[in-house]
């Protein structure tokens, strides 16, 4: 299997089974837009991403219909229809089985990931993650700066990745003396049908006088750590979600990630790599 190849086909149909989730995609369907037979394509997809592509594709849908559950006040009759259900009898079950509650329930409920919510896969986000410490972590109060950020409907990689980004470089000086403590939770924005992101960053110790205090619950926590370039950070973020949410098959807590910055390399006044503990509250 010539892998740089095949590893760009599957790219390809990444792309373009997200730009369809609302179609009624078959196997056949994908198979045609990559040229390949089904049974080659659905080996050479599960050898890139773990998952079978029939699976995948679910699931992706199934995460949408989640998005548009808790984001929007659209009916879930009309989110059934909109994401090619045959009815909401079968979205409901077809809901229940992977997440083992109702789209009501979701949508009533305070969890925002619950199990086997996959985020976009992406083929750099892919390579090998080691299985994470299982840690209990005590109340704690951290305070910093508040940043938020209004994404519309879209949560991909791309957009938080950047915005990420532009918190590393913006606010430069409160990650280069580590430790830091970053806190990120997900919200709707209640005037807009919209997720908003929130950060604060900050430290155990108060900076400032326009600093924010927010408290971090106690509770058991998936820990990951990542050394590397800061670029390719939220990559490996969004696979530590989806290891907890899919492979852990558990739900995250309704309360806020923990990213530790133990340590930060800094040239020519450029944060270029860093270190970073990623504490992910499971609902246990």
């Amino acid at each position: 299997m010539k892998h740089s190849f095949s590893e760009k086909i599957v790219s390809e149909i990444l792309a373009w089974i997200e730009g369809n989730l609302n179609s009624n995609l078959s196997i056949a369907d994908v198979a045609d837009k990559a040229g390949y037979s089904s049974w080659h394509l659905q080996r050479v997809f599960k050898f890139h991403t773990g998952l079978s592509l029939g699976r995948y594709m679910r699931l992706r849908r199934i995460s949408e219909t989640m998005k548009a559950l808790k984001f929007t006040s659209k009916s879930i009759s009309d989110i059934a229809d909109e994401f090619q259900f045959e009815c909401i009898s079968s979205y409901t079950r077809c809901f229940k089985e992977v997440s083992g509650m109702s789209p009501s329930q979701y949508r009533n409920g305070e969890l925002m990931l619950v199990r086997s919510f996959l985020l976009p896969v992406q083929i750099m986000s892919l390579s090998k993650i080691d299985e994470p410490k299982i840690i209990k972590n005590e109340v704690k109060v951290i305070n910093g700066m508040h940043v938020s950020y209004n994404s519309g409907m879209d949560i991909t990689a791309d957009k938080y990745h950047q915005f990420s980004l532009d918190c590393i470089d913006k606010y430069q000086e409160r990650f280069v003396k580590a430790p830091r403590i970053s806190a990120v939770c997900v919200d709707r924005d209640e005037n807009k049908e919209a997720i908003v992101i929130h950060k604060l960053l900050g430290h155990e110790v108060s900076e400032g006088t326009n600093d924010t205090p927010i408290f971090l619950s106690s509770g058991v926590y998936a820990q990951f750590r990542y050394k590397g370039p800061k670029e390719y950070y939220f990559l490996f973020f969004q696979r530590a979600l989806n290891y907890v949410l899919y492979k852990m098959n558990v739900h995250v807590s309704a309360t806020y990630i923990i990213e530790q910055i133990v340590s930060v390399l800094v040239r020519k006044n450029q944060i270029k790599s860093v270190e970073v503990l990623i504490d992910i509250p499971l609902e246990v």
